[in-house]
């Protein structure tokens, strides 16, 4: 992998993407197949008997079949939606109204979760009853106190996810565990494995994905996961298609939440019949072109080496910014741990003394370096720490270079005076 293989960076010299945590880049193989797609292969698929028709359900078929590949799913199990969020909200809505959850339940989530893993769940307690409860990191935190923005901050220097909070809190009531893979503040990466070699036959297992499946395999029959949900766009291909990986037991047994068009068998007047299969998971016309994106990022991914390339330039990358990191002393607070083991290339500072987390992202636009400033859609963990300002957040991906993490830290040096 290599900048060049990126039309963005010939189209913008000099500009320095340290933002893939928010939404990855396209190659050039991506962006020049969906032209082409819409070009000359375009339509509509699902019973159309025209070639046209055939060739563009060829390549959904196709994309689903990458991403089984990818993850050690079927394709039969892959679900598209419009996006991670949309598919959180599909399964959480999908298990109440099969009276799967319900008054007195409990949802177990942790503290590091997006609010795509944290909303749904709030919503729709308060009208089936059910109660949503956290995993806290390290140790457990005042309750009372989350909003007040004083705590002390050394607590969190290392910021793992508590096993042994988790152990505690999965108790008889808790019918859904679901966790991400990894953490969009802190980089860690969680030991699923480990959560799910302690859950009951009866819970079901959610994997939040979006931050994992970019960088490193999830391998969905090893996990014993019920539902795995990622997002395209992070993983070099376009935005507006979401992946939900479903146990195929679960698609037969379940009635989804969001019907229409496309995922009917029959309706009357008076009634109206499910398709079997991943169909009656997709009502409505799905994204077809995105979901060709998707598929020529996958192969894209497949041709330069696959999770290795992306390890290999990754890790060369996390180990000289936490090198750079460990450099400021007290000057600059990391959101996470200084190690380099089981976590990515994400990493969320402070710095001290400077209230305007905002103005230090727009510092670092003038110099034309791409980082993301604020709350990172993680606002209870924010409000776990004791801040309402949340950090800067610089993250890397396989196209990124040394160059990239000298230009981020030659400005970062000006702005603690070093």
């Amino acid at each position: 992998m290599k900048k060049s293989d990126f039309p963005v960076f010939t189209n913008n010299l000099g500009l320095v993407y340290l933002d893939s945590a928010a939404s990855s880049q396209k190659p050039a193989e991506v962006i020049d197949w969906v032209a082409e797609f819409l070009r000359s292969s375009y339509s509509n698929i699902h019973r159309g008997h025209y070639s046209l028709s055939e060739k563009s359900e060829e390549l959904f078929f196709q994309s689903k079949k990458m991403v089984a590949k990818l993850v050690n799913s079927q394709a039969h199990e892959v679900i598209y939606t419009y996006n991670s969020t949309f598919a959180f909200n599909l399964v959480a809505q999908t298990l109440c109204i099969n009276g799967k959850l319900g008054a007195g339940d409990v949802v177990l989530l942790s503290v590091l979760e997006h609010h795509a893993n944290i909303v749904p769940w709030h919503h729709l307690s308060k009208q089936y009853g059910f109660t949503v409860d956290f995993v806290w990191i390290n140790q457990n935190p005042d309750i009372d106190s989350l909003d007040k923005s004083h705590r002390d901050h050394k607590h969190f220097e290392s910021g793992h996810f508590d096993y042994e909070d988790f152990e505690k809190k999965y108790t008889k009531n808790v019918k859904v565990v679901s966790l991400t893979a990894a953490s969009n503040v802190t980089g860690e990466i969680l030991d699923l494995q480990r959560i799910s070699d302690q859950l009951r036959d009866e819970t079901f297992f959610i994997v939040d994905g979006s931050q994992g499946v970019p960088h490193f395999q999830l391998d969905f029959q090893k996990l014993g996961a019920d539902f795995l949900i990622f997002t395209a766009h992070k993983i070099m291909a376009d935005t507006g298609l979401g992946v939900l990986v479903a146990r195929q037991e679960l698609m037969k047994e379940l009635e989804p939440s969001i019907v229409g068009g496309g995922a009917i068998g029959g309706v009357t007047t008076s009634w109206f019949s499910f398709k079997s299969g991943v169909e009656k998971w997709e009502p409505g016309t799905p994204n077809i072109v995105w979901a060709v994106s998707l598929l020529k990022a996958l192969e894209y991914l497949e041709k330069i080496g696959g999770y290795q390339t992306l390890e290999d330039i990754e890790k060369k990358l996390m180990s000289r910014a936490l090198e750079r990191f460990r450099g400021y002393g007290d000057q600059i607070e990391l959101i996470g741990s200084d190690k380099l083991e089981n976590r990515l290339g994400i990493f969320s500072f402070v710095l001290k003394n400077q209230k305007n987390i905002q103005m230090v992202g727009e510092l670092f636009a003038e110099k034309w370096i791409c980082v993301r400033s604020w709350g990172h859609c993680t606002h209870p963990l924010y409000q776990y720490l004791g801040t309402s300002n949340g950090s800067i957040r610089m993250s890397l991906y396989g196209y990124n270079d040394e160059a990239d993490l000298e230009r981020f830290f030659e400005v970062l040096d000006e702005m603690v005076g070093k």
